[in-house]
Parts: C-alpha cells; structure tokens; sequence
C-alpha cells in the first residue's frame, strides 16, 4: 500500500536512542547502551501494528519516544506530517491529548489514593467535560464501554481484580478521546482467560472510536489476534516488517522465525521442540558494533557455513514481497514456514 493510498499518523525516520552517553564512572566516561538503532517506521491511522521482540529490544523505549516521555539522541519523528519537536502551546497540548499511553502494569499507574471516580474526571475535566449531569452521565457510559458498571466510581484501585484494573486504565486513556493508544505490555501480568478479555474489548474500542493501536508485546499470540501490521525488534534494529499473514505465515528473517518456532502450540499433547533456538539472549549492542545484530544467534548463518558477510556488512531493511521488508542478506533464502519442521506459527494464535 503506497502513501497516496493510506494515512500515516506517525513517521518514525532514523531513530535513535543511546543511554549513558553523558555519564562517568570512576572518572571514565560510560558506554554508550544503543537501545534503539536507525529505526525508520511508519504507523497508519486506524491500523493496529504489532511491535514484537525479546525483553531489552527497544519497544518499550520507542513507545515512550511516540508519547514524548523519552527523547530520542537523533532522528525524527513526525504526527500528522508535522514534526513533534516543532510543536508548541495549544498545538503540544493536543498531542499530548490525542496520543496515550496504557502501560503494562495497570496497579501501579493509578494513584491509589484516588477513587476511580477521581482519576476518570481529571481526563474529563482536561476534556472540558463540565462537573454535574453532564460528567456523570459521560462518567457512566464511559464505565460502560470498557465492560464495568457506575457502582464502582468511589472505589480505590486496590479493591479491583488485575483484569479490572487494565479496563479502568483504559477508560482514563479515554477520557482525553484519543487518536493513538500506546499500549505496552497490557495484558502480560493478566491470566490467559483475562488476557482474550482485554484484548477484546481493545477490538471493540478500536472498532468504536476509530482508534490507531501501537501493540507492543513479547507474544507472537498477541500480536496475531490483533495485529494489521507486525513490527519485529531486535537489539534496537527492525528486522522485519509485514501484513500480520506475511509475518506469521512466511516471514523472512532469521530472528523472527525463531520467535515463531519458540512460541507454544497451545495443544498440550504437541511435544516441546524448538528447531530454529540458537544461543542466548543478550543486552543491546554498544553504539558502533558492525554486522548483522543477529549474526551470533543466526541459525540461518549457522546453516550456510557462517559467513563473513553477516559479521562485517550490516544488512538493511529492504523490500522482500509488496509490504514485507526484512534485514537480512539471505532473506530470500530463509525458508518457508512450511519447510520449517515442527513449526505452526498460526497454531499459536490467541482465540477469542
């Protein structure tokens, strides 16, 4: 799909974030920790893209930069065409408005000295939602929305169950009306059954207010139930991108493939084989390490005799079939997943 055909909402263009630049130790100046490395993405409005990746990929670090928590060392990043560093006063207020961030654990970003009736009319209030009828009755049917009653506006977080908590962070991120949901992590700290809940009622909200949906999470199952797009990090660099179908079903990088290999089955007579699982995970890459961030667990490079291209030419993102792109210089000759023995990425999707 060209960009005549869609409308980006946010352009990520060489994005990068590296911590410890400015600090010393003993005198010495730290490391430099890359958590985030040249990273160029696109998110359309009223799509929901997948941000996938081990723990320490970055996703959580390029999920704050979208909200304007965290600053980016370079690149830029644009929201409606116009860069966010430009914006100013009335303009800087309404971003702040239209993009929200639920975060991943839902007890600890509610105030739990506040009622819940409390929390949901500082949104109102920001809104210009006026006290009274009016706020009460937008009080209720927001309540409503998310699957929780008006019974429960004078009750503290701590009286809520873990699955009721993430509804209730969600009806705050509404209450601004929001065009962007930044959602990190939002149901990992839920039970299976909880989690199919909430990643329902993210359906149901997206399907109502028109909402653009960044879906950051470590579970292919997730990212497979909901997911328009997939996005795949690793080391801070984006690997792969496709359609939830080419990612799943055929992706072309090494990295993710192994992540589809990993997943369960979700049948618990299938046994537990992972072919494509090669060497442990490791912290980010230090800023300036050449080669492909993947060439010390690369099955694939394993596979062709290691060669030396993988270890001394970093690969770039490119084109592999219409809205596929993946970083890999043999991406064409990753296998299908069909050669790939006992592996059924599509057997680990989440139902509902």
């Amino acid at each position: 799909m060209t960009d005549n055909e869609r409308s980006v909402i946010f352009r990520l263009e060489g994005v990068t974030k590296e911590f410890g630049a400015d600090r010393r130790i003993f005198r010495r100046r730290a490391e430099r920790l890359r958590a985030l490395d040249d990273v160029s993405l696109e998110i359309c409005r009223g799509e929901v893209l997948g941000l996938v990746g081990e723990s320490g990929s970055g996703k959580t670090t390029l999920g704050r930069i979208l909200v304007g928590s965290e600053r980016r060392t370079s690149g830029t990043v644009q929201f409606d065409g116009r860069p966010v560093d430009s914006l100013r006063g009335r303009r800087r207020r309404t971003f702040r408005r239209r993009v929200q961030m639920v975060f991943q654990n839902p007890f600890t970003s509610l105030n739990p000295r506040r009622t819940i009736r409390d929390v949901l009319s500082a949104g109102l209030a920001a809104r210009g939602v006026p006290r009274g009828a009016e706020r009460a009755e937008a009080l209720r049917a927001l309540l409503q929305k998310v699957g929780l009653n008006e019974a429960m506006l004078d009750r503290y977080p701590h009286e809520f169950s873990g699955g009721q908590r993430q509804r209730i962070v969600l009806a705050r991120a509404l209450t601004v009306d929001p065009s962007v949901l930044v959602a990190d992590e939002p149901v990992s700290a839920l039970d299976v059954s909880i989690q199919a809940q909430v990643l329902n009622l993210f359906v149901s909200l997206r399907r109502e207010f028109g909402l653009t949906i960044l879906m950051i999470t470590h579970d292919l199952r997730v990212a497979n139930f909901l997911s328009d797009r997939i996005a795949v990090l690793y080391r801070g660099r984006l690997v792969e991108i496709g359609t939830r179908r080419q990612v799943m079903e055929n992706s072309r990088h090494p990295y993710t493939r192994m992540l589809l290999s990993a997943a369960p089955s979700g049948d618990p007579t299938t046994p537990t084989h992972h072919p494509l699982l090669f060497g442990d995970a490791v912290a980010n890459g230090l800023a300036g390490s050449g080669g492909c961030v993947f060439s010390d667990r690369c099955w694939l490079r394993k596979a062709k005799s290691n060669p030396d291209r993988c270890v001394t030419e970093q690969p770039q993102l490119r084109v592999i079939d219409g809205q596929q792109r993946a970083s890999c210089h043999f991406a064409e000759e990753t296998p299908v997943a069909a050669e790939v023995a006992s592996v059924d990425p599509v057997s680990a999707a989440v139902t509902s």
